[in-house]
């Protein structure tokens, strides 16, 4: 499902050590100087999101990780990482001497272990930091330990490489790239629950609450029919926040009470990665940011209301897939 909603492209370029041509803008520094010319507050250099990291060695080979069991690692081999080669980067502080690092795919944080960094608790601090630009004019850092001078490294002389610690000596080995990537770009999409199989969200009328059913309804206008099947997600800067609007009906959703209704009102959800369903196909929650509520419907009805509810791990229930419609 992940290669169904995100095409980066990769795959197609020749697994030579050789820098991609990154259609994302890199990060950069953000600096905010004062009226009276002053530095008024330095903002960390990579923000809180989510990205793809690539060693400056390994040109278009993301870092990945499959396992806790193994450290993190970059490979030229060809098979498709999906969310297992995304990272949430999470600033700990307004400096860039402490960063939570965390795989999108297993959801959890790295860590140094005997010099190598392995996904899994407990999590660490890394401090981030700039070492300039490569031959492309894009930005690289190095991941160091605040408490040591020695900073993730990969070998070169292979078809793949654990991340390992070693001195800071200002290879290209060292130096690491991150690129931005929403975990569902902006578009049009069908979104299907888990519990509910093939049967599609949909939303007739901003008076009610959007919902899934079995049954053959007719929303009453049917030039609008196959569009209340339609979602526009719409993710909002680097983060996991998104708004999302039914197209039949050209209006977002908000919640009202534990309900979600369609309307003028403009309300950003959380979707996170919730791994994966019977089919190899990946699964998300939608949550309300402020709260550990996600959408969830009823099971043991023809039709059911999208309701908020707290977070059960694992149940079908409250996860949901994003299918890609092309509009013509």
């Amino acid at each position: 499902m992940f290669s169904k909603i995100i095409t980066f492209g990769l795959e197609t370029l020749a697994l030579v050590h050789a820098a991609p041509s990154f259609q994302v803008p890199m990060v950069s520094c953000n600096v905010n100087i004062g009226a009276s010319g002053t530095l008024a507050h330095l903002l960390p250099d990579i923000p809180s999101g989510n990205y793809h990291v690539y060693n400056e060695a390994w040109g278009s080979a993301q870092l990945r990780s499959h396992s806790t069991t193994e450290p993190i690692f970059v490979s030229l081999t060809r098979e498709s990482v999906g969310p297992f080669g995304m990272w949430k980067i999470e600033p700990q502080d307004d400096t860039n001497e402490k960063y939570a690092i965390s795989n999108i795919g297993l959801g959890v944080p790295v860590h140094n272990s005997g010099n190598l960094i392995f996904p899994g608790e407990p999590g660490e601090a890394f401090a981030i930091e700039r070492a300039g630009q490569d031959d492309n004019k894009q930005d690289v850092f190095t991941i160091k330990v605040p408490s040591v001078n020695k900073v993730w490294t990969v070998d070169t002389n292979t078809v793949r490489s654990n991340v390992s610690l070693k001195e800071e000596l200002g290879l290209p080995s060292q130096k690491w790239k991150f690129v931005p990537v929403p975990l569902i770009p902006s578009g049009t999409y069908h979104v299907y629950n888990e519990a509910w199989g093939s049967l599609q969200l949909r939303s007739y009328s901003n008076k009610e609450p959007i919902f899934i059913s079995d049954t053959v309804e007719s929303p009453g206008n049917l030039s609008m029919a196959s569009a209340t099947f339609h979602w526009k997600i719409e993710p909002h800067g680097n983060s996991n926040e998104y708004t999302i609007s039914n197209l039949g009906l050209e209006v977002p959703v908000h919640k009202i009470s534990n309900l979600i209704f369609t309307g003028q009102s403009d309300e950003r959800f959380a979707i996170e990665y919730a791994g994966q369903d019977v089919s190899k196909e990946d699964v998300f929650t939608i949550k309300v940011s402020s709260e550990n509520s996600v959408w969830t419907v009823d099971t043991n009805t023809v039709r059911s209301n999208v309701s908020l509810k707290r977070l059960e791990q694992g149940l079908p229930s409250q996860k949901w897939k994003f299918v890609p419609v092309p509009l013509n």
